[in-house]
Formats: structure tokens, C-alpha cells, sequence
């Protein structure tokens, strides 16, 4: 029979399939049954010669079965017992003629020289037999030196396939092993396949949010659907960041350098741009980093210049060259800017107001002389709030209590007031 292929390994895992599973315990498998396979055909090697046929000098009296080498003995054996029975035979006969001839040499010379003819036939006969018996001892020590080179060689054969058994066995348990690491591998490979979909899924959602750099306002979002409120897309002709409302794109932030690029630091700039002039109230006595106190204090044009150029001298001109005013809302109550609607009317903007109280009535209830109804008359005083207002009808004067404190207020807590800029 053909030697059998040589085994080699076609596909590294970490190469062609690295997104897949362990692979270098699959290469350490792999590696080990190639490693198996090759001792095999090794071995076989020993044996087989490339054209299927036996190699000289395998088949030795070690390797030869012990009842072929018995078989061989005893044909030889026989022959041998053969040879010696022949032997045997010629040296009766021989004996027999020898004595024939001293019988025979008394009666006649011819006799005489018949019996040393036969004495000399009878010798040649008995080395002619002991020849024969040397050459069977021989072959009978040469037989048993072959019986115990087959032996070795059987025991040898013995051993070889006790090792190619063994590594039939080490490759079927790394086959198995491969096996289990190929099936863990494919449930790996589906776990990746399902977090692949999950991530794609969730890549179409933020793609439904975010739109990226686009140079006008969409009107689908980029996986084709309907816009929904909260969308978000960077406009690159206006540097915005522009929102949909639910009916309209409108300015989520401002102010983005247009260079076509969208990056942590411009969004940064574009809200703390947004932020500049803010007014907050902190509940600590100091005012956090990049805000300022809103006490009317002057501050200066070129620390504060973004701060100046969004509110200039609204608040107070400082010096009136170097400083300017920022608002001073200490004590002070926060009202919306009218703005045109016609509640504050004609209030300008930062502009401030003093205190009002607006018109309406104090009810007196009060006994008055010769009134005899039920209840007290119900009365109402025309007077100052400081002032006592007589009551007509009556005899008895009564008088309006004035509130003994100083402002009208509403329950309230004292905060710091800051501005961002």
C-alpha cells in the first residue's frame, strides 16, 4: 500500500477567523494531532517503503512468528534425521561387508582384496556420515539462532504497535478536544454574531439622534425615518448645533467655528458662549470659578471683555474707560423684562423700580352709639394708614392700624447673586 500524506495544517485560526473564538488553544489542539499523525506515519515509515512493500531487513528471526520458526525446525530437523538414519544405515551395511571380508580373506586372496575394497567403500561411507551429522548440527544451531532473532523481532513488532496504538489514542483524545473547542467556538461565534446585531441596532438609534455634520436642515433622519423631537445634527454652513422642536429645526448652541468640523473644544466654546451674562443665585458666600459677584462692583473691560461685550455699560461705565458696572442685586427681587407685553409697561430693560403699595379699601368693624341692630355696623374708614378716621353716626372714635414693619415682602431665603462670565 502508498505511504499515506503527510499531515499539514491549512487554516491558522488567529489569522483567518480572529473575531471568532480562543484561538490559540485552538492552534495548540491542532498542533498537538498534527504532532500525533506524524509519529504514526513514522513509524509506518520504519516498516513500509514509498512503493507499499516491506523493507529489507524488517522481517528478521525476532519478528518471525515462533510456530513458523517451529515448522521451519522441524523440516529441517527431519531432514537431518535423515541424513543421520542414512548414515546409520551405510555404517550397518559397511560393518556387515567388513565382516563379510574377514570371512572372506581366509578363503581366497581375490576375497581378501574384495573386503578391503568394500573396508575402504565402508570408511568413505562412515565420513561421508559424519560429515552429514556435522552439516545437521549445524543447521540445528543455526535454526534454533533463527527462532530466537524471530522472537526479538516479534517482540519488537509487539512494542511498535503498542506506540502506534497509544498514539491512535493521543490523536482521538485531541480530535475530541478539538471537537469541543470547534463547538465552543461556534457558540462564541454566534454570541458575537448577536452582540454584532445589538451594536448595529443600537448604531441605528444613535444615528436616528445624532445626524453629524450636515449643511442644511434634514427632513428624514439618516436611517430614512420621521425626525423626532430631541434630534440633533451639526450645521456646517452656520456652525450650530441645531434641535428639532417637533415641527422645526431650531439653535441648540451657537457660535461653532465653521471649519467643517465638530469637536469637544467648540461645543465647549458654543455653551459657555450661551452662558455669558447669566445670572444665578448659590447657596455658599463666595462666587464659584468664572462667575462673578452681582454686587455693582466695577470690574475691569479686558479681564472681563467677554463679559463686556455682551453687556457693556447697562449696569454703570465704571471709569468710563477701563471698568465697567456689573449689576448690583443685592436685597433685590428678580423680575421678568416685560418685553413688550403690557404688564410692566414702559420698563426698560436692567432698569430697576422702587417700592409700590397699590390701592384698596381696610374694612372696620365697630360698635357705634344708638345703632341697635343684631351685628356691628360695617364701616369704612376714608383716612391716611397713619391717621385716626372718625366714624360717623356714633360717638366713638376708631382707628386704622398701620403694620409695624418697614417693607412689604413675602416669605423668603437669602442667596448669593452671581453673574457667569
Amino acid at each position: 500500500m502508498p505511504q499515506p500524506p503527510k499531515y499539514e495544517r491549512t487554516k491558522d485560526f488567529t489569522v483567518d477567523y480572529g473575531d471568532n473564538t480562543d484561538h490559540n488553544e485552538l492552534n495548540s489542539e491542532f498542533d498537538a494531532a498534527a504532532s500525533s499523525i506524524n509519529k504514526i506515519r513514522e513509524n509506518l515509515a520504519l516498516l513500509q517503503r514509498d512503493d507499499g512493500k516491506l523493507k529489507q531487513g524488517v522481517v528478521t528471526a525476532d519478528s518471525v512468528d515462533p510456530s513458523f520458526i517451529d515448522e521451519i525446525s522441524a523440516g529441517v530437523v527431519s531432514q537431518v534425521q535423515g541424513y543421520a538414519a542414512d548414515a546409520q544405515a551405510s555404517a550397518v551395511s559397511a560393518n556387515a561387508a567388513a565382516t563379510t571380508a574377514v570371512a572372506a580373506s581366509t578363503t581366497a586372496v581375490s576375497a581378501r582384496d574384495t573386503a578391503v575394497t568394500s573396508s575402504n567403500a565402508a570408511a568413505l561411507a562412515s565420513q561421508s556420515a559424519a560429515t552429514s551429522a556435522g552439516a545437521a548440527q549445524t543447521s540445528q544451531v543455526d535454526a534454533a539462532a533463527s527462532k530466537a532473532a524471530a522472537a526479538a523481532s516479534q517482540t519488537a513488532a509487539a512494542t511498535s504497535a503498542t506506540n502506534a496504538a497509544a498514539s491512535a489514542t493521543s490523536a482521538g483524545n485531541s480530535a475530541t478536544t478539538a471537537t469541543t473547542q470547534a463547538g465552543i467556538a461556534t457558540t462564541k461565534a454566534g454570541d458575537a454574531a448577536t452582540s454584532a446585531a445589538s451594536a448595529s441596532a443600537s448604531l441605528n438609534d444613535f444615528k436616528g439622534r445624532y445626524y453629524g455634520p450636515l449643511a442644511a436642515d434634514p427632513t428624514l433622519d439618516p436611517n430614512g425615518n420621521a425626525m423626532d423631537v430631541g434630534d440633533l445634527y451639526a450645521n456646517t454652513a452656520t456652525g450650530e448645533l441645531r434641535r428639532y422642536s417637533g415641527s422645526a429645526w431650531v439653535t441648540a448652541f451657537g457660535g461653532i467655528p465653521n471649519d467643517g468640523t465638530v469637536t469637544t473644544a467648540k461645543l465647549s466654546t458654543a455653551v459657555r458662549d450661551g452662558m455669558i451674562g447669566k445670572v444665578g443665585h448659590f447657596a455658599r458666600n463666595t462666587a464659584p470659578t468664572g462667575w462673578l459677584k452681582a454686587n455693582g462692583a466695577a470690574v475691569s473691560r479686558t479681564t472681563y471683555a467677554d463679559l463686556f461685550s455682551k453687556m457693556g455699560i447697562l449696569f454703570g461705565a465704571g471709569d468710563g474707560s477701563t471698568t465697567f458696572n456689573v449689576p448690583d442685586l443685592r436685597g433685590e427681587w428678580i423680575r421678568g423684562w416685560d418685553d413688550a407685553r403690557g404688564v410692566d409697561v414702559g420698563r426698560a430693560f436692567g432698569s430697576s423700580q422702587a417700592e409700590m403699595i397699590g390701592p384698596h379699601p381696610h374694612p372696620i368693624r365697630a360698635s357705634v352709639s344708638g345703632y341697635t341692630g343684631g351685628n356691628p355696623a360695617v364701616l369704612y374708614a376714608a383716612g391716611d394708614n397713619n391717621g385716626n378716621t372718625q366714624v360717623p353716626g356714633g360717638g366713638a372714635t376708631y382707628g386704622v392700624q398701620n403694620n409695624s414693619g418697614t417693607e412689604n415682602r413675602v416669605r423668603n431665603v437669602a442667596l448669593l447673586a452671581c453673574i457667569q462670565f
